[in-house]
């Protein structure tokens, strides 16, 4: 059977992504048509493969990658992630994330087909990483991402265990199956004198980096810099899709200066994610700021339709040396099903350029290091 290709990039249907400046220029005329002709054919739309995500990262340039049947038939789209080479101009990366689930089983294998072409096709493209994400679909998608010629990562750049909650069930049966110490915070939430609230204003941004940067510097993890203003807008302009809440003291004005804690999710087709987080340190005080949080996107994604709740990695084995530790046993008083559902798999059209860039990018790291310590020295 044979499948259409097409890129959507710059107002254009193409195939050929070597030239492109910005695949969303011109408002992203074709990716919005797609995506309203997606939602007719009763497919929902993940938020991080919509244009609405595209736009609000300006660093960055994404395409949407769309497959259809013989009839022109939409089967299914992936947004592909483009980053530009810092060592080799016009050269490039590609990936794509969370591909597997919410697609539908007809869509998978013509989009393997078209990542591959994709890759092949263009002289620029260094290496295509794609991140495998499913519950039960992973090894028969590692079947056929091996097929067409990519090759398993052992360093994958997303989490490959998580914990799930099934959100079949109504609310009452979720919260009594909770931890009985997740259970009594979010019962003294309220007594205690906290509210949460949706966040969508870019003046809390300042302040939730500073609440992530704190958490990360507790736990030992790495600091991410993270556009916060436009993921606050996503929010406001897409409530269904994204979602940020911060918690307060009942009796404090909602301003930036009294955000006590915040939790990110989204939805991702047919479930939710728990994304990011950060709280502050509140003395004196039987409640854990990030229980109630949590507990709010658990219920924002069942009342939008998700089936189950991604709660974002879980640390597995031996996890004496692992920083995230901690926050894994936090997310078990939520849930102790443990889910393997990520792998990352990778193709390189060109080998030999692609670990010139990787060698030409550690040296420069190592140079960049090295002026680093110069200058701590002679200050």
């Amino acid at each position: 059977m044979g499948h259409l290709t097409a890129i959507l990039n710059e107002g254009r249907v193409t195939d050929d992504v070597s030239g492109w400046t910005d695949s969303v220029a011109g408002e992203g005329r074709l990716w919005r048509k797609t995506e309203e002709e997606m939602k007719s054919a009763g497919m929902k739309v993940p938020l991080q493969y919509g244009l609405a995500w595209a736009l609000s990262n300006g660093r960055r340039r994404d395409f949407l990658l769309t497959v259809r049947n013989e009839r022109a038939r939409l089967l299914g789209s992936v947004a592909v992630q483009v980053d530009d080479s810092r060592v080799l101009p016009g050269h490039r990366y590609l990936r794509v994330s969370r591909f597997g689930e919410g697609l539908r089983e007809e869509a998978l294998e013509p989009l393997i087909a078209a990542m591959t072409k994709v890759s092949r096709r263009n002289s620029g493209v260094l290496r295509l990483s794609v991140g495998v994400f499913s519950r039960g679909r992973r090894e028969q998608l590692g079947a056929m991402m091996k097929q067409h010629g990519f090759m398993r990562s052992e360093q994958p750049q997303s989490y490959r265990h998580t914990l799930t909650i099934d959100l079949d069930q109504d609310e009452d049966t979720i919260f009594g199956s909770l931890h009985r110490s997740a259970r009594r915070n979010l019962r003294h939430t309220e007594p205690a004198g906290f509210v949460v609230r949706e966040l969508t204003e870019g003046r809390f941004a300042s302040r939730i980096g500073d609440l992530q940067n704190e958490a990360m510097r507790r736990s030992g993890g790495a600091q991410r810099k993270v556009d916060w203003a436009a993921l606050l807008e996503l929010s406001r302009v897409c409530p269904e899709e994204s979602r940020i809440v911060g918690l307060f003291a009942s009796n404090a004005e909602a301003n930036a200066a009294s955000l006590l804690g915040f939790a990110w999710g989204c939805m991702h087709g047919d479930y939710g994610v728990y994304l990011a987080a950060g709280t502050t340190r509140v003395p004196d005080q039987r409640v854990s700021v990030s229980y109630p949080l949590l507990w709010d996107l658990i219920l924002w994604s069942k009342r939008q339709g998700a089936s189950w709740f991604d709660l974002g990695g879980v640390t597995v084995g031996d996890a004496a040396s692992d920083p995230l530790a901690g926050i894994s046993d936090f997310k078990r008083y939520f849930s102790r099903r443990v889910e393997e559902v990520g792998e990352e798999w990778v193709i390189e059209p060109n080998r030999r350029l692609a670990r010139l860039a990787s060698i030409m990018g550690r040296g420069a790291r190592g140079f960049t290091g090295l002026l680093s310590r110069l200058s701590d020295d002679a200050s």
